[in-house]
């Protein structure tokens, strides 16, 4: 990876999560705008803050010290061998999703829950493009697949 790929990917991260967010906004006009965009950007767009986990590994175990440059280059995942990245999952959508429809059916009147379906979009949109962008296996971002495969990198 480098840091035209890094900023690219990134780009298409802040598009979609806006374009979540403005969908739902549209959709769920009592929304509170604020609250949509906090929720919208922070599972859509900052859901690459665990990223910083796979690289205080590798700057950790090999006594280096952090550089906003290398970590924006995304070698450090070769050199662990190793790919966590937690908060990105199928999973998190499903439950999230799950979640939503059963609180939905029991309060129907509540427009919070529709917060748990924007968080469910703004992590599929992020994560479609993460598996569109990355070159990764199909199962690659179930956290589930990852773990019981060591959350080796070449899975």
């Amino acid at each position: 990876m480098g840091t035209n790929y890094f900023w690219f990917t990134e780009f298409l991260h802040l598009v979609t999560a806006l374009g979540v967010i403005s969908w739902f906004k549209y959709t769920y006009k009592k929304t509170n705008i604020w609250l949509c965009i906090m929720i919208g950007l922070g599972f859509g767009f900052f859901i690459d803050i665990d990223h910083v986990i796979d690289y205080a590994m590798y700057f950790l175990s090999n006594g280096h010290y952090f550089t906003l440059t290398e970590f924006i280059r995304g070698g450090y995942f070769e050199t662990n061998r190793r790919i966590y990245v937690l908060f990105h999952a199928w999973e998190f959508v499903i439950i999230l999703w799950l979640v939503y429809k059963l609180l939905s059916l029991r309060y129907k009147k509540d427009n919070r829950i529709n917060l748990l379906l924007l968080a469910a979009l703004a992590i599929l949109g992020h994560l479609v493009v993460d598996q569109l962008t990355n070159g990764v296996s199909p199962l690659f971002y179930f956290i589930s697949y990852r773990a019981i495969n060591g959350f080796g990198l070449n899975i």
